[in-house]
């Protein structure tokens, strides 16, 4: 057993796999042109890419698992995401590996002995202890739309397996693949946001309007070259917006906040944090970036709008997902705190 990338997706899907059935599909898919898709036969295996029956129990659900195919290479600078040139994205994985649920639960159990399952629990503990926010994608050409939508896929049923209260399963995913008019739409509401950050500045620190324009021009840029994107809601009992308040505010304004209610919507925020956390983990077992973005453009009436949000619904983040630019470079942390003692403390 070794330690490659490959093994180590594969170990996501299984710590995923092994968790609870449930029946609720937890994944939406925003912008997708399903023009050349033809409508599966029940006898067919779907993979959760694909689920648009709430009732098809997660069990019956196939997932592809991958293999590296080849090294990632350091891009050039025109290769980053921001930039007008088109740069190719190694097909790290193939979709020829399939493999069903019950499956991976028996290979898991299989593996799940002696020094197998200690050189598995360091593996899993080190994947955790790697991840990184980052945003700092390489160009995705067209053709890589069904990846990237492949890749989100299993990142949300491992997402939909977090721990939630009596099983109520709260969150909802939200998907968007680049380029489609959602992600553009998205640009564009990041330039806007922009555009509005800088002008509330104080006289003094204004930018002039020319250098407002073109920062935002840039972030509008980078977001429309952003290869994929998914959306964590979480439905509250009670509506989190007053539609009156909702309408009053420009489409590009902050909205009100509005605070967790109670104890159970505190319960159910948790647990879509947690589903993040999985899905990020995911992300990262196939060594794919992403970030984790709660900032002002997802407090705007047009992003509620573009997601399809309801009024119960919480805008838990926004995750930019795509190629990194350097793969192999973990970055450490300044720790402020230290685990023993100061994190970790014995009671």
């Amino acid at each position: 057993m070794n330690a490659s990338s490959a093994f180590r997706s594969h170990l996501m899907q299984q710590f995923a796999s092994a968790a609870r059935m449930q029946s609720r599909p937890p994944l939406a898919l925003i912008g997708w042109n399903a023009e050349d898709e033809k409508p599966l036969s029940t006898s067919q295996p779907l993979s959760l890419s694909h689920q648009s029956t709430p009732s098809r129990p997660l069990s019956s659900i196939h997932t592809s698992l991958c293999s590296r195919t080849s090294p990632l290479i350091p891009p050039r600078d025109h290769e980053r995401v921001g930039s007008t040139n088109q740069s190719e994205v190694p097909h790290r994985f193939s979709s020829s590996y399939v493999i069903s649920e019950e499956a991976q639960i028996a290979k898991h159990d299989e593996e799940s002995s002696g020094e197998g399952l200690v050189e598995i629990s360091v593996l899993f503990q080190n994947m955790l202890k790697t991840r990184r926010s980052n945003s700092s994608f390489l160009l995705a050409p067209p053709e890589d739309l069904t990846y990237w939508r492949d890749a989100l896929g299993r990142a949300a049923s491992c997402g939909y397996n977090a721990p939630n209260h009596k099983r109520t399963e709260p969150f909802t995913f939200k998907r968007m693949i680049s380029p489609s008019a959602s992600t553009d739409r998205l640009a564009d509401i990041a330039y806007n946001v922009s555009i509005r950050d800088q002008k509330a500045k104080k006289p003094e620190a204004r930018p002039s309007a020319e250098a407002i324009r073109e920062k935002a021009e840039k972030k509008r840029n980078k977001w429309r070259h952003i290869p994929a994107y998914l959306v964590a809601l979480v439905t509250s009992r009670d509506a989190v917006l007053d539609s009156g308040d909702n309408h009053s505010v420009s489409e590009y304004e902050d909205l009100p906040y509005v605070p967790l209610a109670n104890e159970l919507e505190m319960e159910n925020y948790a647990a879509a944090c947690a589903a993040v956390q999985n899905v990020l983990l995911s992300l990262h077992s196939e060594q794919i970036a992403s970030k984790w973005a709660t900032g002002p453009v997802i407090r705007t009436r047009a992003f509620r709008e573009l997601v399809g949000a309801e009024p119960t619904d919480r805008v838990v983040g926004l995750i930019m997902v795509g190629q990194p630019v350097d793969s192999k470079r973990v970055r450490g942390f300044r720790r402020r705190r230290a685990l023993d003692g100061d994190v970790l403390i014995d009671i």
